[in-house]
């Protein structure tokens, strides 16, 4: 496994779900940069598709510019 050594060289993805009071789930997506611990994007939403996730993505990717990176997948 090759490990980054410096900032906005691996990204890491997760799924986080939530409960509001009324019931309702709230599932958050955040892009964290995995050295400075800075997040890179967040999607959050009461029902979160791809598109939506895929749309916060390349919104970040937009407005920081393409990063030298590889997503790791965190479960």
């Amino acid at each position: 496994m090759v490990l980054p050594t410096g900032p906005r060289q691996c990204l890491s993805l997760c799924f986080v779900l939530d409960a509001l009071i009324n019931g309702r789930h709230l599932l958050i997506m955040p892009c964290i940069n995995d050295v400075s611990r800075e997040s890179f994007a967040r999607a959050n939403d009461t029902s979160l598709s791809f598109r939506n996730g895929a749309r916060e993505l390349d919104k970040a990717i937009a407005e920081r510019g393409i990063l030298k990176t590889f997503f790791r997948y965190q479960n």
